[in-house]
């Protein structure tokens, strides 16, 4: 497919199975995480998603918007559910498509799909910031214990609370 060329996503082996009684053998079942696609269906869409991967490598920029416009909600559903904090999943969000864009060319779908790929740059991105957040938690309290413990000291020092006694050899 030449570069530019938009992927139609809404081929119908893209689209989810018909609802109603069936006239031919059924289909086999499908992993939850296949979105009721045929087995067929998602390796090709699988390998729309390398392709566009693969024009994303070469800076097509139209490519990126047509694998954000295919990523963006279900990456951002992810991030979400690890971080309960709608700021931060899009920050997260963010990051990974901005990682998509810079290491495209390192995406090897022999290791597994574009999709794979992205949502692991999402959950790590997203546990990062759950650590970092409890790291900063962490500090913070360490610091108001290290203050509260400072700040009598500095009282008596400055003359707050109970008066601060002269030892005996050093008076006058």
């Amino acid at each position: 497919m030449p570069s530019g060329e938009p992927v139609d996503a809404s081929h119908p082996s893209l689209s989810p199975p018909r609802r109603g009684p069936r006239t031919s053998a059924p289909a086999r079942r499908m992993k939850p995480d296949e979105g009721g696609l045929t087995r067929e269906a998602a390796t090709e869409r699988d390998q729309i998603d390398a392709l566009l991967l693969t024009r994303v490598a070469d800076g097509d920029r139209e490519a990126f918007a047509q694998l954000y416009d295919r990523f963006s909600a279900p990456l951002y559903g992810a991030a979400i559910q690890i971080l309960h904090d709608a700021a931060e999943a899009q920050d997260v969000v963010q990051d990974a498509f901005l990682s998509l864009w810079e290491k495209a060319a390192t995406f090897e779908s022999s290791r597994g799909s574009a999709f794979s790929w992205a949502v692991t740059l999402v959950r790590n991105r997203a546990i990062d910031r759950v650590r970092m957040r409890r790291r900063r938690s962490e500090l913070l309290a360490d610091s108001v214990r290290g203050l509260g413990a400072s700040a009598s000291g500095l009282g008596q020092i400055f003359g707050r609370g109970s008066q601060p006694t002269i030892p005996a050899d050093e008076e006058d």
